[in-house]
């Protein structure tokens, strides 16, 4: 960018703000996610339990409530056509009705989260949809650092977070899969784990990269049928820009491709 022009500038934001300068914006691929911790004796080991919270959430409400850039509802980490049968519209009868034939009997769940303020209103309102349906949830909001340690994310029930897959989405699946500080990892159970690292390996013998991309598509819908994990929406990625620049772009995880970017001059 050339020197003489200070005052162009690049701003990306957390919540969409409309104002009278240029923006450029675009579907983050990746989730908001919420896991279940299923490597610890809890409640959360019955599944009704898992399908009742799912029952209760409804991806369309949160993000109208909560605003900001909070998207569209997710029912994977690809930004595809919902699945509404995945939950687009809440059915508090039937989780009421799980919950009560599941073996909850109002134990505290610890939902944790780390410092920021989109997550933290996340966790509220996920605390607020619980409630509705009988199940008590206390929120826990840690440093980022600290919810990566290995005893934060064994002493967490619930963890809520996102993932961006970044611009080899297989290598971030993958990764994020495998990674002994992962939130997925560390809240699966045996069964899943096994799963996950037997599909893993087959990934790794494939060559093509939308080989690979299928069988990380079966590992996410086999968590998904097992409600051992629960997608919640896609985010907006945006970036306000001066006039003067030209050529913005942005990357898989919504910065500018700066190499591209130039200004003109008056």
């Amino acid at each position: 960018m050339a020197a003489d022009r200070q005052n162009a500038q690049l701003r990306y934001f957390e919540a969409h703000q409309a104002g009278s300068s240029p923006t450029i914006s675009q579907l983050e691929q990746g989730s908001t996610y919420l896991t279940f911790n299923l490597s610890k004796p809890s409640v959360l080991q019955d599944i009704r339990l898992r399908q009742a919270i799912h029952y209760a959430i409804d991806r369309t409400s949160l993000i109208t409530d909560l605003g900001g850039i909070r998207q569209q509802p997710a029912s994977g980490f690809f930004v595809r056509p919902y699945e509404a049968a995945y939950g687009s519209n809440r059915d508090e009868a039937k989780a009421r009705m799980l919950v009560a034939q599941s073996i909850y009997q109002g134990e505290i769940i610890r939902l944790y989260t780390y410092t920021m303020p989109s997550n933290e209103q996340n966790a509220q309102w996920l605390l607020q949809a619980c409630a509705k349906i009988g199940v008590l949830v206390e929120i826990v909001v840690v440093p980022i650092e600290q919810l990566y340690e290995p005893d934060t994310i064994q002493q967490a029930d619930l963890i809520v977070v996102g993932e961006v897959l970044g611009e080899q989405p297989d290598i971030t699946l993958i990764e994020m899969y495998t990674s002994r500080t992962g939130f997925i990892r560390n809240h699966l159970s045996i069964q899943d784990r096994a799963m996950v690292d037997g599909k893993i390996s087959d990934c790794l013998k494939e060559t093509d990269a939308r080989a690979r991309l299928n069988v990380l598509h079966r590992i996410q819908e086999e968590l998904k049928n097992a409600y051992s994990l629960l997608f919640l929406y896609h985010s907006l990625q945006v970036a306000d820009y001066d006039q003067s620049l030209h050529g913005i772009s942005l990357n898989a995880w919504g910065k500018v491709n700066y190499k591209d970017v130039w200004v003109r001059r008056t």
